[in-house]
């Protein structure tokens, strides 16, 4: 897994919104390109929430729902995990971002994990940052 704990501009929407490293303190190790996690070992974990990246190329969200989410739904062991049963497994996003691309992570993650909180609500102007990056400002 790729952790998000630790500092770095990759990792701060996910701090910006409060979500915690599920693996932290599981011995658990981070990600270093190639390795793997298996099913039985994140059944243990069971995050309440899964942020998957999708290496290789961009998914829109439907491609993730009906890839991706669809295969975790339709695992034997997959099914079974918190995330999955809620409707908790999100898009994770690049490895790397800037300004910019986290003020869209943020809004990610706060209205899909805490909708009750963000119910259709945009947590940033996007015509007013349109117009301030055009130099309308």
């Amino acid at each position: 897994p790729y952790r998000i704990s630790g500092e770095g501009a990759n990792k701060e929407h996910f701090h910006a919104v409060g979500i915690e490293d599920a693996f932290e303190g599981t011995g658990v190790e981070g990600y270093t390109g190639s390795e793997s996690l298996d099913y039985e070992t994140l059944l243990e974990i069971d995050p309440d929430a899964l942020l998957l990246r999708y290496h290789g190329r961009g998914m829109s969200r439907s491609e993730f729902e009906e890839t991706v989410v669809a295969y975790l739904e339709d695992h034997d062991l997959g099914s079974e995990l918190t995330a999955v049963q809620e409707g908790r497994v999100f898009r994770g996003g690049p490895i790397y971002a800037g300004p910019l691309h986290n003020l869209f992570m943020i809004d990610r993650y706060a209205t899909g994990l805490y909708p009750d909180r963000f119910e259709d609500e945009r947590l940033f102007d996007r015509q007013r940052l349109a117009d301030i990056i055009n130099g309308d400002a």
